[in-house]
């Protein structure tokens, strides 16, 4: 896994790069931050081809709120 850290203005975040990691993001996000939810931002073209795998992964973890 490759994982490339971002320092924005809005705060530092981590990008993951790694074959298969759609079908895991779920479980690696599941434990981060306790709030409000989780949420997917996605253009509409790109959730077409990626949405119902990223859905499924997010499924057993409570899902997400879909923004498109």
């Amino acid at each position: 896994m490759e994982q490339i850290n971002v320092n924005s203005s809005s705060g530092p975040y981590a990008v993951i790069c790694e074959r298969g990691v759609l079908n895991r993001v779920g479980a690696s996000v599941s434990g981060l931050v306790e709030g409000s939810g989780t949420f997917i931002l996605s253009a509409a073209r790109v959730w077409k081809q990626w949405g119902k795998r990223l859905e499924k992964s997010f499924a057993e973890f409570g899902g997400a709120k879909v923004i498109l």
